[in-house]
């Protein structure tokens, strides 16, 4: 697990760190799948999408990721955008985020529960690595549905 500090760098305001919590609670996902290309090792990401491409910088500015243009809403019709991390920063922001959250909160908790067990790409899971990270992403998608 990563140093305290290294989680919390300090430009970090714990307000702004609340804000994005909410945000990610309305508009963000944990997500977790296995794809037929890697079936060992799991990919994942945490993202938020919104409308205002605005506040997705300033969430790449503060946890780092990308943002990349995303399919408009069946709803509204209007273009938006997407900002997501993977591996350690979403470790940091999901850590960060953590005592804030309150509907994907479980969600959080799992992806966290499985960090120990990645080590980036090129890693091959051990069979029971690899049953744990598939529960775990079993997990997420079962706390998704009860939503």
């Amino acid at each position: 697990m990563a140093d305290q500090a290294e989680l919390w760098p300090e430009n970090w305001d714990p307000l702004e760190v609340a804000y994005f919590a909410g945000l990610f609670d309305g508009d963000g996902s944990v997500a977790m799948y296995f794809s037929r290309a890697r079936p060992k090792q799991p990919n994942d990401q945490i993202h938020i999408t919104n409308i205002d491409v605005r506040v997705l910088i300033r969430a790449r500015d503060l946890f780092g990721g990308r943002i990349v243009p995303h399919a408009p809403s069946r709803m509204s019709r209007q273009a938006t955008w997407r900002w997501y991390v993977c591996g350690l920063r979403a470790e940091r922001f999901l850590r960060a985020v953590l005592p804030h959250l309150k509907i994907k909160k479980a969600q959080a908790e799992v992806y966290l529960s499985t960090r120990s067990l990645r080590r980036g790409a090129g890693h091959y899971h051990s069979a029971k690595e690899t049953a744990t990270l598939r529960a775990a992403a079993a997990e997420i998608s079962r706390l998704k549905r009860e939503m």
